[in-house]
């Protein structure tokens, strides 16, 4: 995912999880408590749990924003209309 390699965000989850679930990413040196896992296991989970990423690109100074989040798809029906699972928010 381009989003996260420009910010070297790893996708991620909770150390304790049974399953890639919640899917999240870490930025930096790694975070306590943490795993990372692999794209294909990111993405399995991400299509499976019918996810939606929304995200800045940069924030209101033109810097890389990292701010992100996952929600249900269902929540934006122009995504389930046109099969796509991105949302670019703007500042």
């Amino acid at each position: 995912m381009a989003w996260a390699q420009r910010r070297a965000a790893r996708p991620s989850t909770f150390m304790d999880a049974e399953r890639p679930s919640p899917l999240l990413f870490d930025f930096g040196a790694p975070d306590t408590g943490l795993k990372e896992i692999d794209w294909s296991d990111f993405f399995a989970e991400f299509e499976q749990t019918y996810l939606a990423f929304l995200f800045h690109e940069t924030d209101e100074n033109g810097e890389l924003d990292d701010l992100y989040e996952f929600v249900n798809r269902s929540l934006f029906p122009e995504l389930t209309l046109s099969r796509q699972s991105i949302v670019r928010r703007a500042v």
